[in-house]
């Protein structure tokens, strides 16, 4: 058994919450875990606080602070340069106390995804040997359990299954009904994509709940067959029903195969295709017969046109009345034939003509329609989600090789549509604010099509394009989408702080530790001051305080004048006229929030009795990230320590001697190393 600390009262609490609202653990909610530790002996204590969080949480989400009590103003202010390191869904803290000293840690982190029904973490306080444990657990809300259901009608009315064969006239309606039933323990917000056949017009879209009755009536200007319905909130035990009603577009003369999908996805919903398909054909239209001649019993009349009485081998025909002295060449009100060439009757350029080449069987070739969402990816995860915004006034061109067939806009909902397109190959190219926003993956891994980005940078003779690959248009096509990630700050901030001196002379060794202070000073007595051996150990820290991850490849740090350099104290350091190097950042990303800690060592050796002023320069000389952004802040990027070493006289330290060494160093100006951003 390990044993457990005593000379720190600790307390542990924990947390969920989302939007402010206490809840059970559930999608986007946050996991807050606290530790309050006071330290309760007249020594410093320096703690290990290990917390294994949750597996089901995101993360790059996981953040931590470490607060520390003021008295005097009786409130908790954060605490800077705090020692912490996450790795996967492990964070370890170090929290330095001084004696009866009170600060307060927290952790906190987003759940992206359900695990099990229990929620564990464990968080581990360690003092050298002695530790006490912590084990939470909490209980997790089950996924909405979504149920679908769905019919298909006949003026609305007669019922008919799926997959069957019906008959229908254009004067007939057909609907379509979809029933969404959230059957579990969480709300849920369901999104519909809907694709109709080409062969139906839509007349009627209209969405059912509890809380809402949205509709929309089709005309000739606005009828589309490929729509969606988004941010469709669905509570525990309520159900929404989606209702299309349509008609064939024209008569059918032979069986075609009419097939509709019905897509229904949402937060925490897989996409489910709805489909539904029937086999379709008009119904005959029967000729009126027409009354007979009672004069010539073989040639049936025409009431409106009698024919010629005196040649019963040739109709009447009321446009077209024929040749009456050429008793073989009939008249036709369409197409009456060329006369001379009795072989040829028809005419290859008429499509209604069914000896058409162009055209075989005389049927009017089917259209199509592309539709797509432009969204900003705000997660950066590739997958466009309910809650992220939409971009409205996206120029969107469809092309067929150079030519531009259509060009629209996206609409406040994010959405375009393209309509009576022809069998082919196109591509879309998207217009966006290149000086805010970057493309985010394409068709990313791991992600469904039917939420993810089709669109990829392509370099040209014209220039960069933001466009999809080669599309195959042979159907309706929707969810070819854009997502876009604003361009994020790219800053990283170098702060050097002197953590250690150490001083040796005849009067021994002795130690100061000085927490990263930018001005040290210390005090060696007259007899001593000469020959006197400083060590000056400084924390170099690299913080990205931007939001975007990079790298720091290069640091530079300046030796002030009379200062010397042991490699065997610096393994990652290496000294080239007059400057120190080090590359050890070279390969290792820092995300927005992290720090990154270098020491550098030096040695000063006092050779006279005057009064020393020590001033080191650090400075990042090269940074690079993915994004290729530019650092927002280049100021940052230098920083120094000063240390002041004088002589202790046993009398009050008069500021004469201090204010001088300060006009002296105003005097004195500074420099920089050139910088270099890739």
């Amino acid at each position: 058994e390990v044993e457990e600390i005593t000379d720190v009262d600790i307390a542990f609490f924990s947390k969920i919450e989302k939007n402010n609202m206490p809840i059970s653990v559930e999608i986007n909610s946050i996991l807050e875990y606290g530790i309050r530790l006071k330290n309760k002996v007249q020594e410093q204590k320096s703690l290990t606080i290990v917390a294994e969080l949750p597996e089901n949480i995101d993360n790059s989400s996981i953040y931590s602070e470490i607060l520390v009590e003021d008295v005097e103003n009786e409130c908790w202010i954060p605490e800077e340069n705090i020692d912490i390191n996450i790795e996967d869904n492990k964070v370890t803290i170090i929290v330095n106390l001084n004696p009866e000293q009170e600060k307060y840690v927290s952790i906190a982190a987003i759940v992206d995804k359900y695990v099990s029904r229990e929620v564990k973490a464990t968080v581990i306080v360690k003092d050298g040997e002695k530790e006490t444990k912590f084990e939470d657990t909490k209980n997790a809300l089950t996924p909405a359990n979504i149920q679908i259901e769905s019919k298909t009608y006949i003026n609305n009315g007669e019922e008919i299954q799926n997959n069957s064969s019906v008959e229908l006239d254009e004067t007939d309606t057909i609907t379509y009904e979809i029933k969404v039933s959230n059957k579990g323990e969480t709300a849920e917000i369901i999104e519909f994509s809907t694709e109709i056949s080409s062969f139906l017009e839509p007349i009627s879209i209209e969405y059912r709940s509890t809380d809402e009755n949205y509709n929309i009536v089709f005309d000739e200007e606005n009828m589309i067959n490929v729509f969606g319905i988004t941010d469709k909130l669905l509570r525990q035990n309520e159900e929404g029903t989606l209702i299309v009603v349509a008609k064939l577009r024209e008569h059918l003369e032979e069986m075609v195969v009419i097939e509709n999908h019905f897509k229904v996805s949402g937060e925490y919903l897989e996409p489910v295709d709805v489909v539904l398909k029937n086999n379709v054909i008009s119904s005959t239209i029967e000729e009126p017969s027409l009354p007979e001649d009672p004069d010539n019993p073989e040639q049936p009349g025409n009431p409106e046109q009698p024919g010629d009485p005196d040649n019963p081998e040739q109709p009447g025909n009321p446009e077209q009345p024929g040749d009456p002295d050429n008793p073989e060449q009939p008249g036709n009100p369409e197409q009456p034939g060329n006369p001379s060439n009795p072989e040829q009757p028809t005419n290859p350029n008429n499509p209604n003509q069914p000896e058409n080449p162009n055209n075989p069987g005389g049927q009017e070739e089917k259209r199509f329609g592309m539709s797509g969402i432009a969204w900003l990816d705000e997660n950066k995860n590739g997958a466009r989600e309910e809650s992220e915004a939409r971009f409205e006034n996206i120029t969107v061109k469809l092309m067929s090789g150079e030519t531009v067939k259509q060009q629209t806009k996206t609409n406040r909902e994010g959405m375009y549509l393209f309509s009576d397109l022809e069998r082919g190959e196109y591509i879309v190219v998207f217009e966006y604010n290149r000086n805010e926003y970057n493309l985010t993956e394409a068709e990313k891994v791991g992600v469904l099509q039917n939420v993810n980005s089709d669109v990829y940078e392509v370099n040209t003779d014209s220039g960069s394009l933001a466009r999809t690959d080669k599309l195959t248009l042979n159907k309706d096509l929707s969810n070819i989408d854009i997502g876009l990630v604003k361009k994020g700050i790219f800053d990283l901030k170098i702060t050097k702080g002197v953590s250690k001196i150490t001083v040796q002379n005849n009067e021994g060794t002795s130690a100061i530790n000085y927490n990263n202070q930018s001005l040290a000073k210390v005090e060696i007595p007259a007899k001593s001051f000469i020959g006197t051996s400083l060590i000056m150990e400084y924390n170099i820290l690299i913080e990205n305080i931007g939001e975007v991850p990079g790298y720091a490849y290069g640091i530079a740090d300046i030796m002030p004048k009379g200062t010397e350099f042991a490699s065997d104290l610096n393994p990652d350091w290496y000294e080239e006229n007059g400057y120190l190097y080090n590359i050890s950042l070279l390969q290792e990303e820092i995300k927005p929030g992290e720090v990154k800690t270098l020491k550098v060592v030096l040695i000063k050796n006092i050779q006279t009795d005057e009064a020393v002023n020590i001033i080191n320069k650090a400075e990042i000389i090269e940074t690079f990230n993915e994004e290729l952004l530019q650092e927002k802040d280049l100021n940052n990027n230098i920083s120094q320590a000063e240390i002041i070493i004088t002589i202790k006289t046993g009398k009050a330290i008069t500021y004469i001697l201090l204010g001088m060494m300060v006009i002296a160093i105003i005097a004195a100006g500074t420099y920089t190393i050139r910088k270099k951003v890739l």
